[in-house]
């Protein structure tokens, strides 16, 4: 999914304006969901003709009470929930249906990767009795109560080959390489270019070496075996570390 650079003034969106959830805001932020087959070199942009796909505003506490409980501003967040009937108002607003099956939704979401992020970058310092692994230091959910900016799509399952298929997935960053702002306010832009990418939960900060770890987040998995030379020492490191059979692959 690409964003679509369109951040505008209230004027941009006067439309929904005039709706909840997205009444008290100054900025709204809107993409669009592009789905690009390189073995066919196709792409096709899934959101509807003239329908802006809206993000949800941030949790600003009295200015968004329908995320708190009670839709009362001045408490705590809702609890998470099972079913989508059970949304706040701004988030099942902006749940959108798209062409040929898929839906949508990007905004802030508690953040649900559970792990104990200072104790794994101080040399695996967690408890883990199934992996022999002791530590002084108690479960601890580093990312608990956290918002991460969130993109979720629904992808039909004839689009990925059948129910048993085996689904790879990994999500990249790009930016403009250049950008040049001319002293009459006129903007000049160059291509994206790939800045980052990400699959695995910490593989790139805990596995990768020093040296690769530009690389990586520049390349994609195809190009791996041959661009990661130094893979081999953290596949040692991490079969020292972590005291159970197997090679690491």
């Amino acid at each position: 999914m690409l964003p679509s650079e369109k951040i505008d003034l209230q004027t941009k969106f006067a439309k929904f304006l005039s709706q909840p959830p997205l009444g008290s805001q100054n900025l709204t932020q809107s993409y669009s969901v592009m789905m690009v087959d390189r073995r066919n070199n196709i792409r096709k942009k899934l959101d509807k003709v003239g329908r802006d796909l809206v993000v949800p505003p941030n949790n600003q506490g009295l200015a968004t009470p329908k995320y708190n409980i009670n839709n009362d501003g001045d408490n705590p967040a809702r609890p998470g929930v099972n079913f989508e009937s059970a949304l706040d108002t701004y988030t099942g607003q902006t749940v959108y249906d798209i062409k040929h099956g898929h839906r949508v939704f990007a905004g802030q979401r508690d953040d649900g990767f559970y792990a104990d992020i200072q104790g794994v970058f101080d040399l695996l310092q967690i408890e883990s009795p199934a992996l022999g692994l002791n530590s002084p230091n108690k479960p601890f959910d580093s990312q608990g109560g956290y918002n991460v900016h969130t993109i979720v799509l629904q992808i039909p399952l004839s689009v990925l080959g059948g129910a048993d298929q085996i689904a790879g997935v990994y999500a990249t960053t790009s930016r403009r390489q250049l950008s040049i702002l001319s002293q009459n306010g006129d903007k000049k832009t160059s291509r994206f270019v790939q800045v980052g990418r990400q699959g695995n939960p910490l593989f790139n900060e805990g596995f990768v070496a020093l040296a690769d770890k530009d690389l990586y987040n520049r390349t994609t998995p195809r190009t791996d075996k041959a661009c990661l030379k130094s893979m081999p020492r953290c596949q040692n490191w991490l079969h020292c570390s972590m005291p159970y059979k197997g090679r690491v692959r």
